[in-house]
């Protein structure tokens, strides 16, 4: 698969990329205005993106940052 992927317990689908290539598709193309994005400092580390899909992100993801 082109992207690693899962579904939230809360129901959110959760997107990141595999290399620097897919990152950057992940943030230009699938990432909109109210969804969330999570990477950290380290050198090749995916972005994830969690899609809100207008929905309101509740605290069990929120606190993960």
């Amino acid at each position: 698969e082109k992207f690693r992927w899962f579904i939230s317990s809360e129901g959110f689908l959760v997107i990141g990329g595999r290399d620097a290539t897919s990152n950057e598709i992940v943030i230009k193309k699938y990432t909109m205005p109210y969804d969330l994005v999570f990477h950290t400092d380290m050198t090749g580390s995916p972005f994830f993106v969690v899609k809100s899909e207008g929905k309101v992100i509740g605290d069990k993801i929120t606190s993960l940052v």
